[in-house]
This record gives structure tokens, sequence and C-alpha cells, in this order.
């Protein structure tokens, strides 16, 4: 039964398909692209004149901001659950370990940002 209602929709898809009459959209036809860009970025409040690597330093600055934003929830919870956790050992154990990835997480994003800003300063120079 199943099999056939698939049959009949696909048949049914296709003979539409070639029913309808699809536009073709052509690029050429976006003469001043650059324009219009513009106009909708200031509409957003956004600047048209960003560099590249004005770009790239928003998108790394956002993702270190995700970062963190992870570790202090990693945190809580460890820390919480070491709270509440009322002397089992193994809970306490989890809690510690989830502390301790947190932070060996944070220490290694930091260093990686850290050389990043490194070598650029040596490829800027």
């Amino acid at each position: 039964m199943k099999i056939i209602f698939k049959n009949i929709l696909n048949y049914s898809l296709i003979v539409v398909g070639l029913f309808l009459k699809i536009d073709q959209v052509f690029a050429q036809k976006l003469k001043n692209a650059d324009d219009n860009l513009s106009k909708v970025a200031g509409a957003a409040g956004i600047s048209a004149d960003v560099s590249l690597s004005q770009t790239v330093g928003n998108m790394i600055k956002g993702g270190l901001s995700a970062v963190g934003l992870i570790f202090f929830i990693l945190i809580f919870y460890g820390g919480f659950s070491w709270m509440i956790a009322r002397g089992n050992e193994q809970k306490v154990e989890k809690a510690k370990n989830t502390v301790i990835a947190a932070s060996i997480g944070l220490v290694i994003v930091l260093a990686s940002y850290a050389i990043t800003i490194l070598i650029g300063g040596i490829i800027k120079k």
C-alpha cells in the first residue's frame, strides 16, 4: 500500500512539474549587485566598507565569546554536580572531571588564539 502511494505521489509530482512553466533565473540580470548590497547593508546598520581582516576578527571574537559561554556553562554544571553529589564518590569524580576538562579546553582555545595572534603579527610585518 505504501509503495503504491509513493509511486502515485512521485508520478503526480513529475506530471505537475512538466506542466508548470518554470522560469529560469540568470545571474547576468544583476547588473548593479554591489549597489544593491550596499543599500541593504546600510539599511541593516552594517558598514559596507569592512575589510576581510575585520570580518575575520569579528568572527574570531564571536567564536571566543561562544567558547567563553560554553566554558561558563560547563564550570557551572560541574560545580553544581559536585555540590549535589552528597558525598557519592562517583558523582564527585565525574564533576571534578567535568571541571578539569572544561579548564583544559579553555586553556587549549586561549593558547591557539595566542598562537594565531603571534603568527598574524609576524606575517603582518
